[in-house]
C-alpha cells in the first residue's frame, strides 16, 4: 500500500507538485483512519498546485470517505493536466471521484478519466470531482468509458456542486448509476449560482431506481445551463 502524501488533515501537502506528464502505475491506497479518511496519491492538500500526473491502474480499498484518483480532499488547490486510466476506486461511505473527491475552492482543469469504475456505498460519486461545497471551476475535463455508481447525487463529471462552474466538459460512453435520487450525465445535485457551459454527454447510460435523472444536471436548483448537448 502507498501512504498518501499529506496523509492527515493536520499535515496537508501545501506545495507545488509537477508530475511532468510521467506515469504512476498500480498505486493502492486507503485512508489513515476514520478521523483522517481522505485517500489518494495526495490525501489532503491546502493552498497547493497539482499538475501533470498520469495514474494508471489505480486502486483504493478500505477507505471511508473522500476517495480520489489523484487527491482526496483539496482545499484552495488547483489541479490540472492529470489523468486516471484503469482501476477501481471504492469508498465505503461517500464522496469518491476519478480526480479529486472534494475540492473546497480551487479548480480542476484539462483532466481525463477513462476505463475506471468509481463507486460509493452512499452518495456523491463522480468521474472528475464528487463534491464542490464552496464553489470552484471544473473546465475542459473528459470522462470516457467509465462506470460511476452509488446511492444518490452521482454525476459523470461532478456529484454535488454549490455555486461552482463546469464548462467545456464531456462524458462519453459512460454509465452513471444510482439507487437513490439525483443522477446526471454531468452532475447530480446543484445548488444556486452553479453554471454549466458548453458541456456534452454522448452514448451514455444514466439511470436510477428513484427520482431525478437527466442528461446534464439531475436536480439543478437555481443553476444556469448554457450551450450543453446530450446525444
Amino acid at each position: 500500500d502507498f501512504i498518501p502524501i499529506g496523509q492527515t488533515s493536520a499535515k496537508p501537502f501545501k506545495g507545488h507538485f509537477d508530475g511532468g506528464g510521467k506515469t504512476i502505475s498500480n498505486v493502492v491506497t486507503e485512508g489513515a483512519s476514520s478521523d483522517d479518511p481522505a485517500s489518494g496519491i495526495f490525501g489532503y492538500t491546502e493552498d497547493a498546485v497539482i499538475t501533470g500526473i498520469n495514474a494508471v491502474n489505480r486502486v483504493n480499498t478500505g477507505s471511508f470517505v473522500r476517495v480520489g484518483g489523484i487527491v482526496g480532499h483539496a482545499t484552495n488547490t488547483d489541479i490540472s493536466s492529470c489523468s486516471l486510466s484503469g482501476g477501481t476506486l471504492e469508498a465505503s461511505a461517500n464522496i469518491c471521484a476519478g480526480i479529486a473527491a472534494q475540492i473546497d475552492g480551487g479548480s480542476g482543469k484539462n483532466c481525463t478519466v477513462s476505463d475506471v469504475t468509481i463507486s460509493t456505498t452512499s452518495n456523491y460519486a463522480a468521474g472528475i470531482v464528487a463534491h464542490l461545497p464552496s464553489g470552484g471551476t471544473i473546465e475542459n475535463c473528459r470522462v470516457t468509458n467509465a462506470t460511476v455508481k452509488g446511492v444518490a447525487e452521482n454525476g459523470g463529471i461532478c456529484g454535488k456542486i454549490v455555486g461552482g462552474t463546469v464548462k467545456g466538459c464531456s462524458v462519453i460512453s459512460a454509465k452513471v448509476e444510482g439507487t437513490g435520487e439525483d443522477i446526471g450525465g454531468i452532475a447530480g445535485w446543484t445548488k444556486p449560482s452553479t453554471t454549466f457551459e458548453n458541456c456534452t454527454v454522448s452514448a451514455c447510460t444514466i439511470s436510477s431506481t428513484k427520482n431525478y435523472v437527466a442528461g446534464i444536471a439531475a436536480l439543478p436548483e437555481g443553476a444556469t445551463i448554457v450551450g450543453c448537448t446530450v446525444n
